[in-house]
């Protein structure tokens, strides 16, 4: 097998990360998988019809823009797509404003929790925000920005007037 020479690498590197990062934006069930780590505890036949069901929302033609999901209890629905969704909505969008809400506040805060932690520690997550940004999102240190247990602003977003 012939030996590839540093820029061919890079090259060959570049393109494979690239790819990596247009699946994991626009296929919501490969970046539970790979992105989340997730995989180990997802079923195929039932979390990527959910994945697929969560994001197809921009084809729906009805006249409501809203879905109702419904699986049993420890089907992972929080974990696909409370938690994942927003996740990788923030990659595809660095302005995006994302309401959480739930029954009970604590609920909404242990998703934003869930979601924070991503952020914070998850290294794919982090190596993709930087491959398309630049950056990672970093827990705000600016007073005037928001990480606290109900509200983050990323540190992702260009436009801070929204």
């Amino acid at each position: 097998m012939p030996r590839l020479n540093a820029s061919a690498r890079d090259e060959k590197l570049n393109q494979k990360t690239e790819e990596l990062a247009k699946t994991a934006l626009s296929d919501l069930f490969f970046f539970n998988q790979y992105i989340l780590k997730n995989g180990k505890v997802m079923n195929e036949e039932l979390h990527l019809e959910m994945c697929d069901f969560a994001t197809s929302y921009r084809d729906w033609t009805g006249t409501k823009n809203k879905k109702l999901l419904l699986e049993p209890r420890f089907t992972l629905k929080s974990t696909c797509v409370t938690i994942a969704y927003p996740l990788q909505y923030i990659l595809k969008n660095r302005n995006a404003r994302i309401l959480i809400d739930s029954e009970k506040l604590t609920n909404s805060k242990t998703f934003l929790y869930a979601i924070k932690g991503h952020i914070e520690t998850n290294e794919r997550y982090r190596e993709l925000s930087s491959y398309l940004y630049g950056t990672t999102p970093e827990p705000s240190v600016k007073k005037e920005e928001k990480w606290t247990s109900s509200e983050i602003i990323s540190a992702l977003r260009d436009d801070k007037t929204i």
